[in-house]
């Protein structure tokens, strides 16, 4: 018998070792000490049709390395060749890279949505029970715009000794928008299912100086389910929400809806395989696709469908020259016959210091383009505002026996014209459009000076007013905008830039601001 196992083991059509191996992972096919198949092992020798790979809070040189570590993952056709590229030595350099960045990389490998699929998920790993962290974050926000958070978060330990509980205080800030937000985040254990809740109450403010618009406010609450890949996340939202306009605000401003409550479902998918310029030698390619959808009207007086969608491709061509290609595009329609889209969700178009993708357009001041309404000046107000205060009717919606609406009349008080003074004040009210289309085209490439970064752009544009008019393509032509801009810039630790451009309009329209020398800022990669 031992001269027949041994012949076997020496001669045979498998090695033993590979064919009865396990792959019940010690920390590779299957997290929480699970195995792929309920608990079996599994032959290394299963085949693999895909591996699906997800990258989750890595930025800057450990986001690079894991791209690298990615591409050597997703050529893996057995799971054997899935486990030994996992043990590989390109994991082996990602795990160094983050330790000399002070982070922990974690790998979950889980089944996919089918047979012969794989989802292999790189994140940084929480940190042990009791202790305190301190995150800096910068990229895209839960609206799909470019935003920077700052986040103090604290794991304890779990009644049943399970996964932490992670708490957690957030500050954020959207320069694009001039607004901010804090909030207190709950994230409690999860692990009988692949999606992970959190609870997160706050309040933000917006156009804190007027110079974008009139001073907003708001409180809200969420109830989030994020998947452990990272890339899709559906959240329960209500909020209530103020504008606060100046006696100097536009008549628009004024009659629109000034008092608002929403509740809202939605759902984001998010997933980024782009390189880093500063690895962009080792990952040729990738791609950032990220979407959005959202729908209120449950109860309280909004009822909207909202969607947005960036599309970016990144691919490294003559050496250290990146080339990014985007498309983004937004689009806000009423549920109901005759209803308005409030201030707060409509879209604006133009800026280049902090604006995301879709609404980034050089050569055009911040909110440039689009139709406006005249502010009032000093001694102008009409009507009630001139006493300061204004009388609205509200519509809300909400549960009852026959899904009746209810009116509402309120109150709103004006701020004084003087309060608002702390910089010169813009003439016109930027009133925002319901649709908006963008694509532009973006070279970088590295300057042999101080690490700094030269850039060239091109971005076409449009924004639409009114998003149900029957031409829509027609209209939406006739409102695109086009720019060329040239910059210099310098790398931020996220992986934005910070620096200046020159940008010519070649297609502008009657009303469109025009600024041509630009603070250019980006964060999270997103040139």
């Amino acid at each position: 018998l031992k001269t027949i196992l041994s012949a076997r083991i020496r001669w045979g059509p498998f090695k033993l070792p590979a064919a009865l191996r396990s792959i019940v992972v010690e920390m590779t096919v299957v997290g929480g000490g699970g195995s792929i198949s309920g608990g079996r092992f599994v032959r290394a020798n299963e085949p693999v049709d895909e591996v699906r790979i997800s990258l989750v809070g890595l930025q800057g040189r450990t986001h690079a390395a894991a791209l690298v570590a990615a591409k050597v993952t997703q050529g893996a056709r057995t799971l054997g060749e899935l486990d030994r590229s996992l043990r590989g030595e390109e994991v082996a350099k990602l795990t160094s890279v983050a330790a000399a960045h002070g982070e922990d990389v974690s790998i979950g490998v889980t089944p996919g949505p089918q047979r012969g699929v794989i989802c292999v998920t790189y994140r940084n790993a929480p940190p042990p029970v009791g202790t305190s962290t301190v995150v800096l974050d910068a990229g895209l926000g839960d609206e799909l715009d470019a935003s920077c958070s700052l986040r103090a978060e604290h794991f304890a330990a779990a009644a049943d000794g399970g996964s932490p509980v992670c708490l957690g205080l957030a500050g954020m800030f959207n320069f694009a928008n001039d607004a901010t937000r804090a909030t207190f985040c709950l994230s409690p254990p999860m692990t009988t299912s692949n999606f992970v809740p959190s609870v997160e109450i706050g309040l933000g403010a917006a156009n804190m100086t007027e110079l974008l618009g009139p001073l907003q406010r708001a409180t809200f609450g969420a109830l989030s389910l994020k998947h452990a890949s990272g890339r899709h996340v559906f959240q329960l939202k209500a909020a209530a929400r103020d504008i606060l306009p100046s006696s100097l605000a536009s008549i628009s401003i004024k009659r629109g809806p000034l008092q608002t409550s929403k509740a809202s479902l939605a759902y984001k998918y998010v997933n980024d395989t782009r390189p880093v310029m500063d690895m962009c030698a080792e990952t040729s390619s990738g791609n950032l696709q990220a979407a959005s959808l959202e729908l209120s009207g449950f109860f309280g007086d909004v009822a909207l469908a909202r969607a947005k969608f960036v599309l970016l491709h990144s691919r490294r061509i003559s050496g250290n020259v990146l080339f990014n290609l985007s498309a983004a595009g937004a689009v806000a329609m009423p549920l109901i016959g005759g209803g308005i889209i409030p201030f707060q969700d409509r879209f604006f178009l133009g800026g280049t210091f902090g604006q995301g993708l879709g609404q980034r357009l050089p050569g055009f001041a911040a909110r440039g383009v689009g139709p406006t309404d005249e502010r009032q000046g000093p001694g102008l107000a009409s009507g009630d505002a001139s006493s300061g205060v204004i009388e609205q009717v509200r519509t809300v919606f909400g549960f009852g026996r026959d899904w009746q609406t209810e009116q509402r009349l309120e109150t709103t008080t004006t701020l004084a014209g003087e309060g608002a003074q702390c910089c010169a004040q813009p003439s016109v009210d930027r009133l925002g459009g319901s649709a908006r289309v963008s694509v532009a085209a973006t070279f970088q490439w590295p300057l042999p000076v101080l690490g700094l970064r030269g850039f060239l752009s091109g971005t076409a544009a449009g924004l639409m007013s009114d998003a149900t008019t029957p031409n829509f393509a027609r209209d939406l032509v006739d409102q695109t905008r086009v720019s060329v801009a040239v910059g210099l810039a310098a790398p931020l630790p996220s992986g934005g830039m910070l620096g200046i451009s020159f940008a010519q309009p070649l297609v502008a329209r009657k009303g469109d601001e025009i600024s041509r020398c630009q603070a250019w800022m980006s964060f999270g990669n997103l040139l």
